[in-house]
């Protein structure tokens, strides 16, 4: 059983976190505007008064998380994925596996927290393949680098390096001393 100061703990941090990195949805959706609009064929503009057109067939929902400052430099080239919370609810990754998230934007903040100062923007449909297609070994390898906080909450760091070039969509880094994805 779970203590009620664990619980409220738990609770209090992910709300904490979820409306930290509201601030940052206005400048994630400008970001992502150029993955899911695309200019109309000429004959479409000219027939139907349309200039852009939503990719609405090919992509659906984006999932967004934004880290702190200071992470990217301590994990180039990793982003995290939950698998595992304290309350049994389910996880990003289950989520992810059963098909939800065509996009994954992941970024990280600026040292004033105000901003966005690098990202990369993933195809999740690589990523089921991915993991789809991996024997025992592979999985084993791409789930190497596991972790659990206090709280139980349990991560998965993958490295956008151990997929397809075809998943790694987008990416942005202001940073000089970070080196690039």
């Amino acid at each position: 059983m779970v203590s009620n100061s664990l619980e409220t703990k738990r609770t209090s941090s992910f709300a904490n976190n979820f409306f930290w990195q509201k601030r940052f949805i206005p400048e994630i959706k400008s970001i992502m505007a150029k993955h899911i609009i695309t200019e109309s064929e000429h004959y479409v503009d000219c027939q139907e008064a349309t200039d852009l057109v939503v990719l609405r067939n090919k992509i659906s929902s984006i999932a967004c998380r934004v880290r702190k400052y200071g992470f990217a430099d301590r994990y180039p080239n990793e982003f995290t994925i939950r698998k595992g919370l304290a309350s049994g609810a389910k996880t990003e990754l289950e989520k992810i596996n059963s098909g939800f998230c065509d996009l994954y934007f992941y970024g990280h903040a600026s040292k004033n927290g105000m901003n966005i100062e690098s990202y990369v923007v993933l195809d999740m449909d690589v990523f089921r393949e991915t993991l789809i297609a991996a024997d025992d070994e592979r999985k084993k390898f791409l789930f190497r680098n596991q972790s659990k906080t206090p709280t139980g909450e349990e991560f998965i760091a993958f490295n956008v390096n151990d997929f397809s070039p075809r998943f790694l969509l987008d990416r942005r880094n202001n940073r000089k001393s970070y080196p690039p994805f």
